[in-house]
């Protein structure tokens, strides 16, 4: 019975294994750790606790070719100093002396597969913590230097920044005041879009874990966030000046040092994406713009029937205020808003809005244009955990132009007459907004509600393009799971391969016959990689493409061992 060869073999193969795995992981790691260390991202102490989170990922990639050195070792050792010769005399097959690199393959191939499914996208997330939260920190020194620091699309400056210590109950991350403020946003085109400026403002950093879940929008609960919250200030936008006293801007997520990509994903999280794939961020925000998109639709026929039978519209506004607009018609406008019409027989369309306290305010105005707005900030607080409007609400700004404005606090007597160019009144809801119904469906569900809306274009592009990226992710999630397959088989073979090149090359030194099964096994790395691209972009085309490298290696382990046993 060869069971005390077996052990004996086992037990030195495994033991080399792991001293290569060892040494191999630990530099791949360390040059992991290096740059974020040299771009000062990261301290002393950080950069240890780094490349120790580094390590479980870089595995996947180091114990292959740790296995195939290990193992090649250990039985070139075996042959040069005969002892296969010897167990070839005492009958024993190279069958079953390849026996212990076979099981040594198998475990390495299970763990391998166990660290690319479950392991691996854990500390993947912790590395990510760990960038994002010092990433905060550079920036907040950035500002603390007197320069400029970039948050999301958001670029700011302040004369003077001051940390706050956090409660042990706070929900922030980090809190700090920034007085002398200075906020620019900008489009992708670089344009300025929006100005602020305030003596003294708040910048607060949290986890989206923090707020609700109905509050989340497009943010996933990982996804450090950052707000600034005004003391004070004035704000310039779309050619006009808004006070923004007592308010706070939109949530923004800020940068990830990975992108939200699916090979961060357990396999059970690969595997919902089939049904949710807007557990994505980026499909999320599509799903919800296909969302707004339908609603804005939606909301277009409700209105239009009513101004056609009520002749009044209604509108919900923040404060708990009410406008009661009265029309005719309402006609949608190419330009991206409505023209509201005045009663038959009157030049002005007539307002009135009615406060929580009994006040009412009419105003006639000869332009009236609502306009579909993304979010809008408000004094209680888009983003706050405590906010009563829902962040998936359709909002609207209505502008004003030549208003006669009329304040009182009955139903009958004028007590005040104002005379302005121009308004707006932002945060606007419709009574039965279709948007919170909307963004509950699910991507599937939605996309079936956007057929019927084919003949609108702004729909029929949002609806191509959610589909076209939903069918982009099954193709990625297909790749990732075969590439995931395909490493842990490479594993195996790659031992194997190792083990038959030693038997065969004895006589050669052992770096010689590792490089014998080293570059067999780099092209079979290289052609998971290409197959994996492949899938990506072409889908199952690729598929054979990515499990080439492993065949092609297996048959060349095959032949090897026929020729050896031959001889």
């Amino acid at each position: 019975m060869p069971r005390t060869l077996w052990k004996y073999i086992f037990l030195e193969t495994i033991r080399l294994v792991l001293i290569a795995a060892c040494v191999l992981v630990t530099v791949i790691a360390f040059a992991v750790t290096v740059k974020p260390l040299g771009d000062g991202k990261l301290n002393a102490a950080q950069a240890v606790s780094f490349m120790l989170f580094a390590i479980p990922p870089m595995l996947a990639y180091a114990l292959p070719f740790a296995a195939g050195f290990g193992t090649t070792l250990a039985y070139h050792r075996l042959a040069d100093d005969n002892e296969i010769t010897a167990a070839k005399a005492g009958g024993l097959s190279y069958r079953q002396i390849l026996a212990p690199a076979l099981a040594i393959g198998l475990l390495l191939a299970l763990a391998v597969g166990l660290l690319n499914d479950q392991i691996i996208p854990r500390f993947l997330t912790r590395m990510e913590h760990m960038i994002t939260q010092d990433l905060t920190q550079v920036m907040v020194n950035q500002l603390d230097r007197g320069q400029s620091a970039v948050f999301g699309d958001t670029e700011i400056h302040a004369d003077r920044v001051i940390n706050y210590p956090l409660k042990p109950d706070s929900p922030y991350e980090r809190t700090v005041r920034l007085d002398g403020l200075v906020a620019i946003e900008t489009e992708a085109d670089g344009r300025i879009s929006l100005e602020a400026t305030s003596s003294t403002a708040w910048l607060y950093i949290f986890r989206a874990a923090a707020l609700p879940e109905a509050n989340r929008g497009g943010f996933k609960p990982d996804d450090l966030i950052a707000k600034i919250v005004f003391d004070d200030g004035v704000v310039f936008s779309d050619g006009r000046y808004g006070d923004i006293a007592n308010q706070e801007s939109p949530a923004w997520a800020l940068p990830s040092a990975f992108d939200d990509d699916p090979k961060y994903l357990t396999g059970a999280e690969l595997a919902r994406l089939h049904d949710h794939p807007e557990s994505m961020s980026f499909i999320e925000t599509r799903r919800l713009d296909l969302a707004r998109a339908l609603a804005t639709a939606q909301t277009i026929r409700t209105l239009e029937r009513k101004a056609s039978t009520t002749r009044q519209l209604v509108f919900n506004a923040p404060a708990e205020r009410t406008l009661f607009v009265s029309t005719s018609r309402i006609t949608w406008n190419d330009l991206g808003y409505w023209d509201i019409a005045p009663l038959p027989g009157q030049p002005t369309v007539e307002i009135e809005e009615q406060a929580s306290d009994g006040t009412v305010t009419r105003s006639q105005a000869a332009v009236a244009r609502p306009f579909p707005q993304t979010s809008t900030p408000s004094a209680e607080g888009f983003f706050n955990p405590n906010a009563s409007v829902a962040a998936v609400s359709l909002r609207f700004r209505l502008e004003l132009q030549d208003i006669t404005v009329g304040t009182s606090t009955g139903d009958a007597r004028l007590d005040t007459v104002t005379q302005i160019p121009g308004d707006v009144i932002n945060g606007l809801t419709t009574e039965d907004d279709p948007m919170p119904q909307l963004a509950a469906l699910s991507s599937a569900d939605l996309l079936d509600r956007a057929v019927p809306y084919q003949s609108q274009g702004e729909i029929t592009a949002r609806a191509t393009t959610l589909t076209r990226m939903i069918e982009d992710l099954g193709r990625e999630v297909l790749s990732k799971r075969h590439e995931r397959y395909a490493m842990s088989a490479s594993c195996l073979v790659m031992v194997l391969t190792g083990a038959v090149m030693a038997l065969k090359l004895k006589d050669k030194m052992p770096l010689v016959v590792y490089l014998w099964s080293f570059f067999p096994a780099l092209t079979t790395i290289i052609m998971i990689a290409s197959g994996q691209s492949t899938i990506h972009k072409e889908g199952a085309v690729g598929i054979p493409v990515l499990w080439s490298g492993v065949v092609g290696l297996t048959a060349y382990t095959l032949l090897t061992l026929r020729n050896l046993a031959r001889r």
